[in-house]
């Protein structure tokens, strides 16, 4: 029952990270700005591009505005306002899909101002060595080993232990199915993230609703990826458990003037 209430929460949860993009009245006015800007970019009208873009930032301060306003300042060779918009679209989004090619573009832009101040150089601490710890003496007891001790006297539910095997296996496949569908999505949010360095590469500008698309993906994938691998481990216990405790052996020892019962587990 827990199982089926974890899918439920994973799905519900997809569903409230795909409901996100309601239109409001600011993201409608930042997407027809978003519009008009990248109009004026495809048609080199750069300084228009930043007006249009700067408009659709402060109607929603979406971050992926900030590399189109990166790009289309570095276009028009405002370079000092390019370091700037691409530097702030690094701190706003931290694991940005193009980074790498986000921080290139800030070398070369700072390699054209020569104003920059060179990053300070943090001198790399070496590495403390601490002495060997001196290990306590260990004092080995001297007893006399115990006796072995007949095993104990037990018993199996065979019934018991075949649903505990059905379970783990249920849960397993649960599990994989988990696994499979977050690999599913994460290859999906890959092919995003590629489309994304591709338009980089091409000098086109930036689609928020892609990369907005492309974080939710990774989030969903890494989600289903981790309950799914939790099912799986705990369906193999599960059914490990389920086999151990269904190879129980109950074998009766009769010996002069007694009887008893001894109980074997194999593994």
């Amino acid at each position: 029952m827990r199982l089926f209430a974890a899918v439920l929460l994973i799905c519900a949860f997809t569903a409230n990270v795909r409901a996100e993009g309601d239109d409001s009245a600011a993201r409608q006015a930042a997407r027809e700005h978003y519009r008009k800007g990248s109009v004026a970019y495809e048609l080199g009208h750069y300084d228009v591009a930043v007006s249009e873009y700067e408009a659709a930032y402060q109607a929603f301060n979406e971050p992926t505005l900030l590399y189109n306003l990166g790009q289309a300042h570095r276009l028009a060779k405002h370079f000092a306002d390019a370091l700037h918009f691409y530097r702030m679209y690094l701190i706003k989004v931290p694991d940005a899909a193009n980074r790498a090619e986000v921080e290139a573009k800030i070398g070369s832009l700072q390699a054209a101002l020569a104003q920059a101040p060179a990053p300070p150089v943090v001198p790399k601490r070496a590495a403390a060595t601490d002495p060997t710890p001196t290990a306590a003496p260990t004092t080995k007891a001297e007893e006399a080993p115990a006796a072995s001790a007949p095993p104990p006297v037990a018993t199996e539910d065979r019934a018991k232990a075949r649903t505990l095997k059905v379970s783990g296996l249920v849960v397993g496949i649960v599990g994989l199915g988990l696994v499979g569908g977050g690999i599913g999505v994460g290859l999906i949010a890959k092919k995003a993230g590629d489309d994304i360095s591709a338009a980089d590469t091409n000098h086109q500008p930036f689609d928020p609703a892609k990369y907005s698309t492309y974080q939710n993906d990774q989030i969903v994938a890494g989600v289903l990826i981790g309950v799914g691998a939790a099912a799986v481990v705990t369906g193999t216990v599960l059914a490990i458990v389920g086999v151990r405790r269904g190879r129980v052996q109950v074998v009766p020892q009769v010996s002069a003037g007694r009887a008893s019962v001894t109980a074997s587990l194999r593994f």
